[in-house]
This record gives structure tokens, C-alpha cells and sequence, in this order.
């Protein structure tokens, strides 16, 4: 009688099956790791980025307007007498 093989991994050698596992995990481990130093590299940008802006708009190096102020004599006064 002949039995039908499947080819599911129980069907794979015991050192091969150990060794696929192996490298599952370590792929799997590497780029976990991969990921967690991008996100902390990402969220260290993103909070300079949000500094920079808050220097931006606090207005820390907008440039100085000069304004000239009117003179006395140009404004008129509502409470004086004609």
C-alpha cells in the first residue's frame, strides 16, 4: 500500500526542520530590531522637527521691524479745545 506524502513541513528531516526554524527566528529577531531603531530614530526626528517649529513660531528670529511712531503734532487730540 502507498501512502501519500504530503509536503508540509513534518514531512522535512529533523535538522533541516531545526534549521528553517533557526532562521525564521533570526530573520524575524533582525528585522524587529531593524524596526524598533527606525522607530526611535523617527520619533527623535520628529521631535527635533517639533522643536525647531516651536522656535519658529515664538518669533526668536523674525526680524526686527522698525516702526516710526507719529508725532504728537500729527495725532489729533479729541479732547482739546479749538
Amino acid at each position: 500500500m502507498q501512502t501519500n506524502r504530503s509536503s508540509d513541513a513534518s514531512t522535512l528531516p529533523a535538522p533541516l526542520q531545526k534549521f528553517l526554524m533557526e532562521a525564521a527566528l533570526g530573520v524575524g529577531a533582525g528585522t524587529l530590531l531593524i524596526g524598533l531603531a527606525a522607530g526611535r530614530s523617527l520619533a527623535k526626528m520628529l521631535q527635533d522637527v517639533g522643536s525647531l517649529s516651536e522656535e519658529l513660531f515664538r518669533g526668536d528670529r523674525l526680524p526686527i521691524l522698525h516702526v516710526q511712531s507719529p508725532n504728537r503734532e500729527q495725532v489729533s487730540d479729541p479732547t482739546a479745545s479749538e
